[in-house]
């Protein structure tokens, strides 16, 4: 037991801000001192006997970024609480306040939580918390951090699949700067009742927000996937406005035509009827992107008329279940165009990315078929030739229609 960190006797190594610089071992006093309060050589200890690091109560003051230990899997840092342990910004540095000692290496399984890091200074382009991996890692849980980054960038997370972080407070006083960064283009993560005080990026094949607030200043950026689609869903999360409207930013991939999937289930966007973002799906580029959205018992509204989708987007939604009737929200789905009726017999799919409901009628034809999942179904059909009675068929993206007639009929494509 050294440093006065704590009071109870062999609760394991203590360091502290007297710490000799890069020591090895307790018990080892500076000078020349830690940069990091002593976090850093704990760290370290630490990994060689495979524990953990329990930081208590204070303020840890850090003149260089903390080098989290390449080992692989298991990394522990652990304050008392979000509100009781602080580790900042010393006076003069504005740089990162930890990041992984090697982001080429895979570290897996481990924990970052119950403290708060905190910003003194701007410096664009600078993380507080910088976990990016070229190696993407997996299983990561970071837990009750706030992070009050101040003008300097708050959580960058690229390369961290299948990760959870669970009540992160990100705020700052600074319009505009960066919340969070993450960044997982063939992997999935998930988000569990934090505030995203600030801008946002995501790219993952599927990432999940639960019950997530997203602040005045908040900024969502969703983006497209080369070669494949991207699912993000909303649950029970909510929007709300001060100075700044809520909107989503979606940006298109390089050379995809994929499809930016976005469900909204038990969501308030704009719950106080302020200004919605007009557009609400805003693509800030004038490559196209394709968005369909699904909202299930959610709320969205506007005090003044809004587009729900912008110029450049391709843009569907469905409505199931809300709460209350959309208010003041332009409902402005793409355009489907009606192709020629095939051949009889001739099967006519659905390419678009979303549903489409097909009126027809009229003709001589004996059989109307819709095909689901390989599955055939027929919908109508007649012992002789005869004029198909008006029908409305509902084509989920994939499905195919087919026809058999003597006289073709006709047909009109709309969205569902």
């Amino acid at each position: 037991m050294s440093n006065g960190l704590s009071n109870t006797p062999n609760d394991g190594a203590d360091f502290g801000p007297d710490t000799l610089l890069g020591a090895t071992e307790p018990g080892q006093y500076g000078p020349p001192y830690t940069q990091t309060s002593g976090i850093q050589e704990a760290l370290n200890y630490a990994a060689n006997i495979s524990a953990g690091v329990i930081l208590g109560p204070g303020t840890f003051y850090v003149s260089t970024a903390i080098l989290l230990p390449a080992i692989g899997s298991g990394l522990y840092l652990r304050g008392t609480s979000m509100h009781l342990t602080t580790i900042t910004q010393a006076p003069g540095y504005t740089g990162t306040i930890m990041q992984w000692a090697n982001p080429n290496t895979i570290n897996t399984m481990y924990y970052l939580g119950h403290f708060r890091v905190k910003g003194s200074g701007s410096n664009a382009g600078t993380y507080l918390i910088d976990l990016s991996q070229t190696e993407n890692s997996l299983q990561g849980l970071l837990e009750h951090i706030r992070i009050v980054h101040n003008g300097v960038a708050g959580l960058r997370l690229d390369g961290n699949e299948d990760t959870v972080t669970l009540k992160v407070d990100l705020d700052t006083s600074e319009p505009g700067t960066v919340g969070v960064s993450w960044h997982i283009p063939y992997g999935a993560a998930v988000d569990i009742d934090s505030f995203f005080g600030t801008g946002g990026y995501f790219q993952a094949q599927q990432f999940t927000f639960i019950g997530t607030v997203f602040g005045p200043r908040q900024w969502v950026n969703l983006y497209s996937i080369s070669g494949q689609n991207a699912i993000y869903n909303f649950i029970g999360s909510y929007w709300n406005n001060g100075s700044y409207n809520p909107l989503i930013y979606v940006y298109p991939a390089s050379n995809s035509s994929n499809t930016i999937y976005a469900n909204f289930i038990g969501c308030m966007i704009n719950p106080s009827g302020l200004q919605l973002g007009n557009p609400f799906f805003y693509n800030p580029t004038t490559t196209n992107v394709t968005v369909y959205a699904k909202f299930i018992n959610s709320v969205i509204q506007s005090n003044t008329s809004a587009n729900l989708f912008g110029s450049y987007i391709t843009g569907y939604a469905e409505f199931d279940e809300l709460t209350q009737p959309l208010i003041n929200v332009n409902v402005n789905n793409a355009s489907v165009s009606t192709p020629a009726v095939p051949a009889s017999g001739t099967a006519q799919h659905n390419t678009y990315p979303f549903p489409v409901t097909v009126y027809l009628s009229g003709g001589s034809a004996t059989q109307v078929q819709v095909t689901k999942y390989s599955n055939t179904y027929t919908v109508w059909s007649s012992s002789s030739a005869t004029a198909i009675p008006p029908l409305s068929v509902r084509l989920n993206p994939g499905d195919s229609i087919t026809i058999t007639y003597s006289t073709a009929p006709s047909w009109i494509w709309m969205p569902a």
